[in-house]
């Protein structure tokens, strides 16, 4: 584990009650564990200078209110797997705005816009191994529109895997209830978007 700033390697500091996400998102209200933190060593670099530290996962602690020079933007420590998540996850700088259309109003889609956006594959290093380009559909209320065939494509993925797991062991309740949830539209009384509608005959078919 390498600081993100000078790249020194990090030494353990105190035990603190350093929040994770899956704390503060799973239980808000409990009490933070105590974890091990880590610390820069080298008494001339930024991170030592402005007290930033890190948990044993690699996600940083501290005051950013000025910039920092973390290398390539990211706080996460080299080596683990918070470094990668942070360039898999949150890395948009290279997104753009494609075209917007007019709201004219014989147009379909009037007011959208469309935007070109970046899916990356990274190590732990942060390093980008590869990139894939995507676009990105945002109506007029400013939400990413997610289309019909796309959804259709997840749930049958989802029903499918849970249909092979059913054929190996009959008594896998999770993935029986998952494949009901589908067959019944779970939660959604109102009127059902046709690609859910499609899912649920799947669904069926897939108990039987």
């Amino acid at each position: 584990m390498k600081c993100s700033i000078c790249r020194t390697e990090l030494v353990a500091g105190e035990m603190l009650r350093l929040e994770t996400l899956d704390e503060h998102v799973c239980n808000p209200n409990g009490e933070i564990r105590l974890k091990q933190s880590f610390v820069c060593p080298n008494e001339t670099c930024e991170a030592n200078i402005q007290e930033i530290l890190w948990n044993q996962w690699g996600d940083a602690y501290g005051t950013f209110g000025k910039s920092l020079p973390f290398v390539n933007g990211l706080m996460s420590a080299f080596g683990l797997f918070a470094r990668q998540l942070e360039v898999e996850i949150h890395k948009h700088d290279e997104d753009y705005l494609l075209c917007s259309i007019p709201r004219w109003r014989f147009l379909p889609m009037k007011g959208w816009e469309i935007w070109v956006y970046f899916i990356y594959k990274s190590d732990e290093d942060g390093n980008i191994l590869r990139r894939k380009r995507k676009l990105r559909f945002v109506n007029e209320r400013h939400c990413w529109h997610v289309w019909g065939a796309s959804m259709l494509w997840f749930q049958l993925k989802r029903i499918f895997s849970a249909w092979k797991t059913l054929r190996k062991n009959p008594n896998a309740t999770w993935c029986r209830e998952q494949l009901e949830d589908y067959a019944n539209c779970s939660g959604f009384s109102t009127e059902r978007e046709w690609w859910r509608r499609v899912s649920a005959v799947v669904a069926r078919w897939a108990l039987r």
